[in-house]
């Protein structure tokens, strides 16, 4: 069983036009993350950023991603089950901090600029800040599965990034 630890709760609001997500830490409330979506089902979109030597994280993260989006596996059910889609897509970022960043950007230009509503990844420190950067300055939530360094623990500069 893996444990999450991170300094903010995340709420989402599906019935409004937009996704609004609510980020409540321990020193007070974040302000509120909007981020436009399209479609009717105002689908919410999720950014995996793997590297290639992590061998099971791409298929971890597909299976967990249909496990979610599957409403009767018996795999938390309740999730997803208001009629909201969930978007998924896995980058390969090899553990470098520029080439994540472009995966991040590349996913942004093909959604219409919209950036991803999530992150999860990188697994390499360098990686992880250089992504957290932007998707910090943009609201977006970013979990790592692996990133250690002591910087990622500053919650002023990097307020949307989660460890597991």
């Amino acid at each position: 069983i893996m444990m999450a630890s991170f300094p903010f709760a995340l709420s989402a609001n599906s019935t409004s036009t937009s996704s609004e997500f609510n980020l409540v830490s321990s020193n007070g409330v974040f302000e509120n993350s909007s981020l436009p979506t399209t479609g009717e089902n105002n689908p919410i979109q999720i950014l995996g950023l793997l590297d290639s030597t992590w061998e099971w994280g791409p298929e971890s993260f597909n299976i967990t991603m249909s496990l979610i989006c599957n409403y009767n596996n018996g795999w938390h059910d309740d999730i997803l089950n208001d009629g909201t889609d969930l978007n998924w897509s896995h980058q390969i970022e090899n553990c470098d901090g520029t080439m994540a960043l472009r995966q991040y950007w590349d996913f942004r230009t093909l959604n219409s600029g919209i950036p991803p509503h999530g992150v999860i990844g990188c697994r390499c420190s360098s990686s992880a800040i250089s992504v957290g950067s932007v998707a910090g300055l943009e609201g977006v939530p970013q979990i790592s599965p692996e990133s250690v360094a002591f910087e990622l623990s500053d919650h002023e500069k990097y307020p949307f990034f989660g460890r597991v």
